[in-house]
């Protein structure tokens, strides 16, 4: 399925590598030399990508009034820096999700733009963000019907009673829609990031864990419909 980035635009504010590298330029194997990314002017090919970074930095989940928080940017800002070895990996960034109206929005609009990549067989790395959000993220998975796991790169799980508002979303997850979800969740003890079980293995740097996104990206073409990783800056 071809992704229509024309519909997403309506969703999404583009990045500014420019301001990310203070004006200046990457090195050829620099992850931001190499990755297609949306800008002011330039639409990515996302059809052409293997992985593609979202941006959502909502953090009313948190109990925080502001609704567009710098940290997808803080998070690209180092990750643009580093070096990208695996050369046969095509990676794109479609920005920023822009802050909706209420919180509600800001789900919607994720849930919006994740099913458009989902469907597309996309592997996405979202750039958040409170951890409320991840209820969006699984809402995409649960209106296609998709079975998945769940996999936390964190000392502990969030597994208390809660709202899907509140900032732990994964209670909600393991008892709400419940068909969607395996009985499978693993954890991991990096405080970075999250990936699918199908990559999971303990992560303590930003290379091993791109290293990780990598393995990822190509599990998920040979076994599930997509890959999802959720990252967190706090």
């Amino acid at each position: 399925m071809m992704i229509d980035f024309s519909h997403l635009q309506d969703y999404l504010s583009p990045v500014s590598k420019a301001e990310l590298n203070e004006d200046e330029e990457y090195e050829d194997l620099q992850v931001g030399n190499l990755i297609d990314s949306y800008e002011k002017g330039h639409m990515p090919n996302l059809d052409a990508a293997d992985i593609i970074f979202l941006g959502a930095g909502d953090q009313r989940g948190n109990g925080k009034s502001n609704s567009d928080t710098p940290a997808p940017d803080v998070i690209r800002k180092e990750f643009y820096r580093l070096f990208l070895w695996h050369r046969d990996l095509r990676i794109a960034d479609a920005g920023n999700l822009l802050p909706g109206r209420s919180q509600a929005d800001a789900y919607a609009a994720l849930k919006t733009v994740l099913t458009e990549l989902i469907d597309a067989g996309k592997t996405i790395v979202i750039l958040g963000g409170s951890h409320d959000l991840t209820y969006a993220q699984y809402q995409a998975y649960a209106c296609k019907k998709y079975i998945i796991e769940v996999s936390v790169a964190d000392a502990l799980i969030d597994l208390q009673e809660a709202s899907p508002s509140s900032r732990n979303a994964s209670s909600s997850i393991c008892s709400w829609n419940n068909p969607t979800t395996s009985g499978t969740t693993t954890t991991s003890d990096s405080r970075a990031t999250s990936y699918s079980p199908a990559c999971s293995k303990r992560s303590t740097s930003s290379g091993s864990i791109a290293t990780a996104w990598a393995k990822c990206a190509r599990t998920s073409k040979k076994s599930s419909p997509c890959c999802a990783i959720q990252t967190s800056f706090r």
